[in-house]
C-alpha cells in the first residue's frame, strides 16, 4: 500500500494517531490512500477504488461480529440503507492494535439528518419501516440481545398511582412553593391523561402485541437518533445499529413521534404525526391496533411524572428555577396535546 503525495495527515491529527491509523490501513486491500481526514471519532479514508469509515470499537469482538452478520442478513433481505462491514486481507471484520480495535464500513458521501425538516423526519420513517420489517425476517434468537419489552399497561397504572402520591405529598405541606403549586395545578389534568392513555392501551389489545413482540422477538435501536441517520438524496442511512434491542417496534416508532411533537418546529401539530404515520406505513403498514396502542404511548404524561418523582420521592438537588424550567418545557404543550389527542382519535375512527 502506497500514501499519495496529496495526503498531509499532520494537518489533521498527530505523528502518532497517523502511525497507528496506517498501520491498521495496511490490513486492508487498499493499494493507495489519497486522503484521511477525522471526523468527529471516525476517520473518512479516501482511497483509489472507494471511501471506507474507520472506527474504533465500542463494543466487544463478538458483539460487532454479530452486527457484522447482522447486517449481511439485512441486506439479503433487501435491505441497503446501513453501511456494510469491510473485511481485512485475512477476512476479518476488525484489527487489533495493541489494545485498540478498529473495524471498517462503507462511508455512505452524505448529511445528517435535520430533525427540523419535516420531508428529512419522513425519510428516516421510511427507512426506520424498511428495517423494522427486513429484522423481522431474521432469527433473532441467537444474537443474546437484551430485552427491553416493557408490560407499559402496569407502568402506567404505577405512574398514575404514584401521581395522586405526589398530589398528597404537595396538599400536606404546610409551605407551598412555585413548583408546588404550579405542579399541583397541572396534576389532575395528567391524572386524567394518563388514565385515558391506560383505557386506550388496554382497549388496543396491547397484551397481543405484546405476546407477538415476545414470541417473535422483534428487533429494534433502543434509542434511535436522527443524529445518526444519514441523508443521501431521496434516501436514509441508518449509520449505527449497535444498540439492538429486542422491543415493540411501535413503541419505537411512538418514542420518535413524541420526541419530534415537543420540538418548537412541531408543536403537537397532529398533521405532521399524521405526515410521519403515513411515511411508516408507505413500507410497513400499521394495523389499527398498532396505531391506538401508538397514541397511549406518545400521550402518557412520561416527564410529568418522572419529574415528580424527582421532586418527592427522590429529593433531586436542583434549585427551583431547574425544576420549574423543566416543569414550564412540560406544561406549555398542555392544551395543544388535548387538541392532538382529539385529532389523533379521530384519525383512529376512520383509520383503515
Amino acid at each position: 500500500m502506497r500514501t499519495s503525495n496529496k495526503v498531509d495527515l499532520l494537518e489533521v491529527f498527530g505523528d502518532r494517531e497517523k502511525e497507528v491509523i496506517i498501520r491498521v490501513l495496511e490490513r486492508y486491500q487498499i493499494s493507495e490512500i489519497i486522503d484521511i481526514k477525522k471526523i468527529k471519532t471516525a476517520y473518512k479514508v479516501e482511497t483509489n477504488k472507494e471511501i471506507l469509515c474507520l472506527k474504533k470499537m465500542k463494543t466487544g469482538v463478538k458483539r460487532t461480529k454479530n452486527l457484522s452478520g447482522f447486517v449481511e442478513e439485512l441486506t439479503r433481505l433487501g435491505f441497503y440503507n446501513t453501511p456494510k462491514y469491510v473485511k481485512t486481507l485475512d477476512g476479518k471484520i476488525f484489527v487489533k492494535y495493541k489494545d485498540i480495535t478498529f473495524y471498517a464500513i462503507e462511508w455512505i458521501d452524505s448529511c445528517e439528518c435535520n430533525l427540523d425538516n419535516i420531508v428529512d423526519a419522513q425519510k428516516c420513517m421510511q427507512t426506520l419501516a424498511k428495517f423494522h420489517l427486513a429484522s423481522s425476517k431474521i432469527d433473532s434468537k441467537k444474537m443474546k440481545l437484551k430485552n427491553n419489552i416493557k408490560n407499559w399497561p402496569q407502568i402506567f397504572n404505577y405512574n398514575i398511582i404514584e401521581l395522586e402520591k405526589f398530589k398528597k405529598i404537595i396538599k400536606s405541606k404546610r409551605l407551598k412553593n412555585e413548583f408546588d403549586l404550579a405542579y399541583l395545578k397541572f396534576i389532575d389534568n395528567y391524572i386524567s391523561r394518563g388514565s385515558l392513555s391506560l383505557k386506550i392501551l388496554n382497549n388496543s389489545n396491547y397484551y397481543l402485541l405484546y405476546k407477538l413482540a415476545l414470541d417473535n422477538k422483534t428487533l429494534c435501536q433502543d434509542n434511535f437518533h436522527f443524529e445518526s441517520s444519514l441523508i443521501k438524496g431521496e434516501q436514509s442511512y441508518i449509520l449505527d445499529l449497535s444498540s439492538i434491542v429486542i422491543d415493540l417496534q411501535i413503541n419505537e416508532v411512538s418514542k420518535i413521534i413524541r420526541k419530534l411533537m415537543n420540538k418548537n418546529e412541531y408543536q403537537w401539530d397532529f398533521s405532521k404525526a399524521k405526515i410521519l404515520i403515513e411515511a411508516y406505513n408507505s413500507e410497513n403498514k400499521l394495523t389499527k391496533a398498532d396505531v391506538g396502542a401508538m397514541l397511549a404511548l406518545i400521550i402518557f404524561p412520561h416527564k410529568f411524572c418522572k419529574l415528580g418523582e424527582k421532586r418527592y420521592i427522590k429529593y433531586k438537588n436542583w434549585n427551583e428555577i431547574k425544576y420549574m424550567h423543566n416543569l414550564n418545557r412540560f406544561i406549555k404543550y398542555n392544551e395543544l396535546q388535548q387538541e392532538f389527542i382529539e385529532d389523533y382519535l379521530n384519525f383512529i375512527s376512520d383509520y383503515v
